[in-house]
């Protein structure tokens, strides 16, 4: 059993869902994600699945590498991720561009496999200043998108500036995608504004007016983090609002950033988007960067990932 090979626990944190401990095996650190009794199998096995198919990619973006699993005991193994989250960052404009670049690569490589996140928020990404790279972690409310219809284009890795990482050797085979289970997020004893999850499989996408024929999967997430529109329906439209959801939350994330709160009230979920603040200091940005961040807020469905990054980077 995997967890046999670690002797030395040493406790990081204590969620709803899981534990996680880091220790060190051959001048290696490690980070070991148990999930609780309580979880369900399924939020488990999902984890699995998306850090495998991500696993070849580790190279092109900064992402958890995994080493291995023990299913016995439900524990995830992957390489410890260093760096401080992104809510407990100073703000500096250099490290904003990094943000913007590194995880809109992220995305759009995420995005392009299959994978929507669901789960984009301040404390899921990592900001290591050694190595000025972001990693955007917490893959357990990610979606396996079933068809390929409005997913990005590839980049080829040579046009990606992301440092590289170095490979973990996997022992892990893992050849069924299995379905996301129903949960809510918590962090710290803290509950969260978080909508539940009813998983159905994405069906066909009708090429007529593209939405969803077999059955709409519902929202998961933090509120204040998701398309306002997404929260009011408690659906997705189709697979493009699915994937342009996370975009948005990245705005989020770099409007917070910037000015140390969200960018719209979340008190009432019906159409907080209205309730956009504004700030003094976006006036501050140069234009590229207010004008990056108001399209991932605003219209998030007119772009892609590589878009957004062609237009920032230009």
């Amino acid at each position: 059993m995997v967890s046999d090979l670690f002797n030395c626990y040493n406790k990081i944190g204590n969620g709803s869902f899981s534990r996680t401990y880091f220790t060190t095996i051959d001048n290696v650190t490690y980070t070991i994600k148990q999930y609780k009794l309580t979880t369900s199998n399924k939020m488990f096995d999902n984890e699995v699945n998306i850090l495998t198919l991500l696993r070849e990619y580790n190279d092109i973006i900064c992402i958890p590498q995994l080493y291995n699993i023990d299913t016995i005991n439900r524990c995830i193994i992957y390489n410890y991720v260093y760096g401080m989250s992104l809510d407990k960052i100073l703000y500096d404009q250099c490290i904003l561009e990094l943000l913007l670049e590194q995880v809109l690569q992220t995305l759009h490589t995420i995005h392009h496999i299959g994978i929507a996140h669901r789960d984009i928020k301040p404390s899921n990404i990592l900001y290591d200043d050694q190595t000025t790279t972001f990693t955007l972690i917490d893959y357990g409310l990610s979606h396996i998108i079933t068809s390929t219809t409005h997913l990005p284009s590839p980049l080829s890795p040579s046009s990606l500036s992301h440092p590289s990482s170095h490979h973990s050797h996997s022992l892990i085979d893992s050849n069924n995608i299995v379905d996301n289970c129903e949960l809510e997020e918590e962090e710290g004893g803290r509950r969260e504004e978080c909508v539940n999850i009813n998983h159905c499989e994405l069906g066909n996408v009708n090429s007529n007016n593209n939405n969803i024929n077999c059955c709409k999967l519902k929202v998961a997430g933090t509120v204040g983090y998701i398309l306002p529109h997404i929260v009011e329906t408690q659906s997705y439209e189709d697979t493009k609002q699915l994937l342009s959801s996370d975009i948005f939350a990245l705005g989020v994330c770099a409007y917070e950033y910037i000015n140390k709160h969200k960018p719209f009230y979340v008190s009432n979920n019906s159409n907080y988007i209205n309730s956009y603040r504004g700030d003094h200091r976006m006036s501050r940005l140069p234009i590229h960067i207010r004008d990056c961040i108001k399209v991932m807020l605003f219209t998030p469905h007119e772009c892609y990932p590589e878009m957004l990054l062609y237009n920032y980077l230009s």
